[in-house]
């Protein structure tokens, strides 16, 4: 499946003629279109690949689909966050860095948070962290 400008997925464009990609791969989770589109244009613009999802079943399809090797997830993604973290860690097969966004929390899911990023979120620390998890994820 050829996306535009010849990227695999709809939406997923490849920059100039056999230019490859040297970052990796992103995923977005977030209920709120804004916040997701303005992280995705920040983070395409600095060279990774972006993908979104509404919700955290529809990234966990597109974690089998597209593996990603960071994923921004907020806070409010699904009623349940905890579940929704374990969730998409699992999915993950426990190699995905996951980024929560919003207000830090320190409950039973924080072990499987790489980081928090609070919001309103400052775009150089959202490309520092796209830095420091999207070309490795955990290991």
């Amino acid at each position: 499946m050829e996306g535009e400008a010849g990227g695999r997925f709809p939406g997923e464009a490849v920059r100039g003629a056999g230019e490859h990609h040297r970052r990796g791969r992103i995923l977005v989770i977030d209920h709120g279109g804004k916040v997701r589109t303005a992280i995705e244009a920040i983070l395409t613009a600095t060279g990774y690949r972006v993908r979104q999802a509404l919700s955290v079943t529809e990234g966990a399809r597109l974690i089998e689909m597209w593996s990603p090797r960071l994923i921004f997830l907020e806070q409010r993604a699904d009623s349940k966050s905890d579940d929704a973290i374990q969730a998409l860690w699992n999915a993950a097969g426990r190699r995905i860095a996951i980024v929560l966004m919003g207000a830090p929390r320190r409950d039973g899911a924080e072990f499987l948070v790489a980081e928090y990023l609070p919001k309103p979120f400052d775009v150089r620390e959202l490309i520092a962290l796209a830095g420091q998890f999207a070309s490795c994820g955990l290991r």
